[in-house]
């Protein structure tokens, strides 16, 4: 197998990006992005500082595939519950189920925090922007892959969904559980929003 420069085949710098991802993930879910550092990250997966740097050009980069790795992921999880259910209910099914796993690492997903605004801050604005978009894309996407007709337009409809995850941000706050919260909320509004 052939030798990259620093002596790492392309497969052998592929597994070496997916642990440094992984460590990334369990790191930023329990620390935020503020408190993970590179140095513990590569003691983690058993590399030296140089050879994450031939993986990653920086800290952020390694932050942004991680975290674009995490939405496909998600992305996949809903399409394959949509697609399982392409219905009103199973479209809802698949929102509730996303509202879980965000609840389950905030700090990965609470694009609101102070700790994951210092993240956006540090790339490029033409990455951020395609993250939102990818977002909104993705939401039209898994419309019309449950078959649903709004009512409203589609703005809207992305706007009152995010709105409605936005109550990880105040869960803290709330008198009663967060989870059973939001599902009443969506179970009510669901109709208001689709055929």
């Amino acid at each position: 197998m052939p030798k990259g420069p620093k002596g790492f085949s392309e497969l052998e710098k592929s597994v070496i990006k997916e642990k440094l991802r992984k460590e990334c993930e369990k790191s930023w879910a329990v620390h935020g992005y503020k408190k993970t550092n590179v140095g513990e990250l590569c003691e983690k997966v058993g590399i030296s500082i140089g050879t994450f740097y031939m993986c990653f050009s920086s800290k952020e980069a390694l932050f942004l595939e991680t975290l674009e790795t995490l939405q496909n992921n998600l992305m996949a999880f809903m399409e394959e519950t949509i697609a399982k259910e392409p219905t009103k209910d199973g479209f809802a099914k698949a929102i509730k189920l996303l509202y879980q796993e965000y609840a389950r690492n905030i700090f990965l997903y609470n694009a609101t925090s102070p700790d994951f605004l210092a993240f956006l801050n540090k790339l490029p604005q033409e990455n951020v922007l395609k993250l939102k978009f990818d977002n909104e894309e993705f939401f039209r996407k898994n419309i019309e892959s449950a078959g649903l007709k709004l009512l409203v337009s589609d703005a809207q409809a992305f706007s009152v969904i995010s709105a409605l995850l936005s109550i990880l941000n105040v869960q803290d706050v709330m008198r009663h559980n967060h989870i059973e919260v939001f599902n009443f909320m969506l179970d009510n509004l669901i109709d208001q929003l689709f055929e």
